[in-house]
């Protein structure tokens, strides 16, 4: 299944969508804040926008709404990102860093956002959402 998991989402190299991505993952110590069996897949890695709900959604607060705005524009200015921290577990796709860097990349129109992308084993076990070996 990893082997799925590195076709279906490659890792990036250089940019995304026109925008340069960074290097460094902002906030990494929520994954061991928020998980006891996790692994994290190789490099930073291209997931598609299509995976998660819809953007306009997220937010219900007006200061959320205008801080994604604001984060699009310097994002557009910058022509940088820094990756989001995404999970696969029982349910699917979720954002567990970078909301706000979600919402303004679909302002922008990308297609696809840089993550660093985590495994959450002891939900995708107890709910047998799939089988994978990870000798695979």
């Amino acid at each position: 299944m990893m082997k799925k998991w590195d076709k279906s989402y490659p890792r990036i190299k250089g940019k995304i969508d026109g925008l340069s991505v960074l290097q460094k993952v902002p906030n990494i110590g929520s994954i061991s804040a928020t998980f006891d069996d996790w692994e994290e897949l190789s490099g930073i890695r291209k997931v598609p926008m299509r995976e998660f709900g819809k953007p306009e959604n997220i937010f219900n607060s007006s200061d959320d709404i205008h801080r994604s705005k604001e984060l699009s524009e310097r994002i557009r200015e910058s022509g940088k990102i820094s990756p989001l921290i995404v999970v696969i577990d029982d349910d699917g796709f979720w954002l567990l860093e970078g909301v706000h860097r979600y919402v303004a990349l679909s302002e922008l129109g990308v297609k696809s956002l840089p993550a660093l992308v985590v495994i959450d084993h002891e939900r995708m076990l107890r709910k047998k959402w799939i089988h994978y070996d990870l000798e695979e």
